[in-house]
């Protein structure tokens, strides 16, 4: 069984905000599950913004995603579990 995350949780992993996570399941690239989110949606974030970065809008990923012609589902199984980001900066 996956490791589920609370909301701060994927968001401290991510170095977003939570307003941000809530956007990408409300645009259905997280999908919404009871039991709260996986190591899996840290790769969706990431992808997804990697994708807002080269001038795909996050509207048009949702649009895809919602005629079903774009699927994140599999990430889970690409990717291991997330061990999230370091407080150390480069510098230090």
């Amino acid at each position: 069984m996956p490791r589920t995350l609370s909301e701060a949780e994927l968001a401290e992993l991510t170095g977003c905000r939570l307003e941000r996570i809530r956007q990408l399941v409300a645009a259905g690239v997280i999908p919404p599950r009871e039991s709260g989110f996986r190591g899996g949606d840290v790769q969706r974030i990431w992808l997804v913004d990697a994708l807002e970065r080269a001038g795909t809008p996050l509207e048009h990923i949702a649009k895809g995603i919602a005629a079903g012609r774009l699927s994140f589902t599999n990430l889970d199984v690409y990717f291991p579990e997330p061990v999230g980001l370091s407080q150390t900066t480069c510098e230090e």
